[in-house]
């Protein structure tokens, strides 16, 4: 960019050889290679990354990491310039602690746009953490069930399987809450990971047991009896009313649950 500035300057004062132009032509020159360097650094975020970047993010990201990267550029070369002036041998040989220095901070620039970038395309995934922490059991519950009813109803109308990424984005919830639900489902024999490319580059979720089978009782007693349990000395001895209790309780939600298929439950698509 600064190149094509000092080029397109020598030929348009040739072309323009007034003096009233030259501030005009100046700014404009500027402008210009600060625009390029804008459209280098959003290039770099959406072509190098090994993932499909959206414009816009890449573009915001790059004016932003294209204009520090100027300011600092300005303020490497206004700082060389300074040292030079003190002594023609030290000042030279002061250029090489300063480029080193140009040099860790550009990095820094470069890859603090690429953290913008990343964020501001993937900003729901960072939402709610305060919330999903103290997230209620019957609540995580429902998002289990809401995944596996998406898995099934889109394996039963042919549709290609969502990955969790997928997911977060169609359905606006946060990556981190899909992960951790995913994982205890797939822990319980509910899902399966399975290839979308020959790459193994993405991995879409799959209905680990037969789609039209599941019911939401068959959700629901695969959770219940994931994890570790009877665990404590004494507990089943000391509370074998109150687990009594809470057997039946399970189940008579269990038996009403056999009957609901997630095929036929209706999801508002958004």
């Amino acid at each position: 960019s600064n190149g094509l500035t000092i080029f397109m300057s020598t030929a348009m004062q040739k072309l323009l050889p007034f003096n009233f132009l030259t501030p005009a032509i100046s700014w404009m020159l500027d402008g210009a290679s600060i625009v390029l360097t804008w459209i280098f650094f959003a290039g770099t975020y959406l072509l190098i990354p090994n993932t499909k970047v959206k414009l816009t993010n890449a573009l915001l990201a790059g004016c932003i990491a294209g204009t520090a990267f100027v300011i600092l550029q300005w303020a490497f070369v206004s700082g060389q310039v300074y040292v030079a002036k003190y002594n023609a041998i030290y000042g030279s040989v002061a250029f090489l602690p300063l480029f080193l220095v140009w040099a860790q901070l550009a990095w820094v620039v470069t890859l603090s746009g690429a953290v913008v970038c990343y964020s501001s395309q993937n900003i729901f995934q960072f939402s709610f953490n305060e919330q999903i922490q103290r997230m209620s059991l019957n609540y995580r519950r429902q998002i289990a069930m809401a995944v596996m009813t998406v898995v099934v109803q889109r394996f039963l109308s042919g549709e290609k399987p969502l990955t969790e990424h997928g997911f977060a984005v169609k359905y606006r919830i946060p990556a981190r809450l899909i992960s951790e639900v995913t994982n205890s489902m797939i822990s319980v024999g509910l899902l399966d990971r399975v290839l979308l490319d020959d790459k193994g580059a993405e991995l879409g979720l799959q209905s680990a047991i037969p789609p039209e089978q599941v019911t939401m009782a068959t959700v629901l007693e695969r959770l219940n009896a994931g994890g570790n349990r009877n665990f404590v000395p004494n507990f089943s001895k000391s509370f074998a009313n109150v687990i009594n209790n809470m057997d039946k309780l399970n189940e008579a939600s269990l038996h009403n649950a056999s009957s609901i298929y997630l095929k036929d439950v209706e999801i508002i698509q958004p």
